[in-house]
């Protein structure tokens, strides 16, 4: 249930929530031993004497190197070839983990979070979408109706940069952004510290859009023009939901 004052909050200021979630979304569900609810989890599945760190682009480039090292002669592959490999084996993975959770668990994940009235958007840090899938369930839609929606700001893409949209009526949705990427797409996950650097290079262009945003809407007195998942954030209460952000997320 949503606190009145904050309720009131809302009404006064006509904005909604933007919600972060991360990894501890499963845990209230699923306990602290699924992949999902787990990143130490999902990479010691990978490689079960992995020694980890508090930085998981950091382990996962210790994975590639790792399978690199004990790969034969016969089979030699490069690091952007075993990088490709193991994004396959994640995302394998997180779908079989999350097929079963739809399954089984599903009545213990708190769908009630996903109210149009007081959520306009969700930032995901996780590649799950199982989130997704809750919300369009509750809304009525087929998961297999949604589609990828591309930001683009005056006609311009931006790669990599595109959120799904449940609508729950002609006048109320809610919209779902993965900025690391999602299991929809093996090939846009963002793992290794490569990944993340060119990341950060949409998070400037976005800030800029933002800028830009801002600038049009004191002109022309509306708030109608493209709005990106950066904008949501800096503008919207945020609520972070299960979200332990590690110094390496901060900056994406």
């Amino acid at each position: 249930m949503i606190n009145p004052k904050v309720t009131t909050l809302l009404s006064q200021k006509d904005a909604k929530f933007t919600l972060i979630l991360g990894s501890g979304f499963h845990k209230q569900a699923l306990g602290q031993n699924s992949i999902l609810s787990s990143w130490e989890k999902l990479l010691k599945q990978l490689d079960s004497a992995i020694e980890l760190s508090d930085c998981y682009p950091l382990d996962f480039e210790q994975l590639i190197i790792r399978r690199a090292q004990n790969q034969s002669i016969s089979t030699e592959k490069a690091s952007h070839e075993i990088e490709y490999l193991i994004s396959e084996e994640i995302c394998f993975d997180l779908k079989c983990a999350q097929q079963k959770a739809l399954k089984f668990d599903k009545e213990k994940y708190p769908v009630g979070i996903f109210n149009p009235s007081y959520v306009s958007d969700v930032i995901s840090v996780n590649f799950d979408t199982l989130a997704l899938e809750l919300c369009a369930e509750r809304a009525g839609v087929e998961i297999t109706s949604l589609e990828p929606i591309p930001f683009s700001y005056k006609g311009k893409k931006l790669e990599g940069v595109f959120f799904y949209e449940v609508k729950f009526s002609n006048t109320q949705s809610i919209r779902f952004w993965f900025p690391h990427g999602a299991i929809l797409d093996k090939a846009k996950i963002t793992l290794g510290t490569r990944n993340y650097a060119m990341r950060l290079q949409n998070l400037e262009k976005l800030r800029g859009y933002s800028k830009s945003k801002e600038t049009e809407e004191r002109k022309s007195g509306n708030s109608k023009t493209e709005t990106s998942w950066y904008h949501q954030l800096t503008h919207n209460p945020v609520l972070i939901l299960g979200a332990d952000i590690s110094t390496s997320e901060w900056d994406i």
